[in-house]
């Protein structure tokens, strides 16, 4: 993990083969198989890609999941038993299967009293037709049946994936004075990936400590982006000179934040300097 200048941006798979095949006939963001935990099978339908520092997150369910709730909500949508389904991490670099991914995912989710997940994608394997920037298409399973802590399994599903990830918008409500629709502004640009509006709307303090470094800024931005809420509602802005305290409340999927936000009115232009959140999980 990358070290920043500044804590701005400091917001288990078993290793299987991949071998490149023919997979052909499904639609792209769609699955075709099924995931078998001690005899009871579930179909799985929907496919899901989540990229992050040259990792790719791939999550295949049985029911549709919000984007917000990708990736950090799956396993709490499983453990409420709205979903079952597999989750995979590939290196984009190498192609193969990682053996733990970004975010340490287990990768079965399945819905049994107070534990959902099984620890290994056991004897899977990954094969590919299709692994370019935009588009990843194959098929995971397991070419015997596995055992882990007493609970059998097995799966085999084809799926086919687009890599391309839009950007998130920003939904924000509340106070709409000039400090509040500053941070708007500067909210709306970072889900964008808009540096200069990002730069704009940021105090020097605050770009005094960004990284020089392309990638490592890169790195920091998508950082933020994988954590920021999504909805935000700005519930008190207290202005004292040339400096503004905003509260708020945000969400995004089924985390719920209450956080604190300073701005400083630099060249008479209000700039985002400090933020606090602390979230809480909530059910969906």
């Amino acid at each position: 993990m990358r070290r920043f200048k500044s804590t701005i941006f400091g917001l288990a798979l078993t290793a299987s083969t991949l071998i490149c095949t023919a997979t052909g006939g499904i639609a792209q963001n769609s699955g075709d198989g099924s995931l078998t935990v001690d005899g009871a099978t579930t179909a799985i339908k929907y496919v899901y890609a989540n990229e992050f520092d040259g990792d790719i997150t791939i999550i295949l369910t049985n029911n549709p999941i919000d984007r917000e709730m990708i990736p950090d909500g799956v396993y709490s949508l499983g453990e409420q038993g709205k979903i079952r389904g597999l989750v995979f991490a590939v290196s984009s670099e190498t192609k193969e299967l990682l053996k733990g991914g970004l975010y340490k995912l287990i990768n079965a989710i399945h819905f049994h009293p107070k534990w959902n997940r099984l620890g290994s994608i056991g004897n899977g394997v990954l094969t590919t037709s299709k692994f370019d920037a935009n588009t990843l298409t194959g098929r995971v399973a397991t070419p015997s049946e596995n055992e882990l802590a007493g609970h059998k399994f097995s799966y085999d599903i084809s799926f086919s994936v687009s890599l391309k990830q839009e950007p998130l918008e920003l939904t924000i409500t509340g106070k709409t004075d000039a400090p509040s629709r500053a941070f708007a502004a500067w909210g709306t640009a970072l889900l964008a990936g808009d540096m200069d509006e990002y730069k704009k709307h940021a105090s020097r303090e605050i770009l005094e400590i960004l990284p020089e470094d392309p990638e490592e800024l890169a790195f920091g931005i998508e950082m933020q982006q994988s954590m920021f809420p999504t909805v935000i509602e700005i519930v008190s802005s207290k202005i004292t000179g040339k400096k503004a305290v905003l509260a708020m409340t945000g969400r995004r999927g089924d985390k719920i934040s209450d956080g604190t936000v300073t701005m400083l009115q630099e060249n008479g232009k209000w700039k985002v300097n400090k933020q606090s959140w602390e979230s809480s999980v909530t059910q969906k």
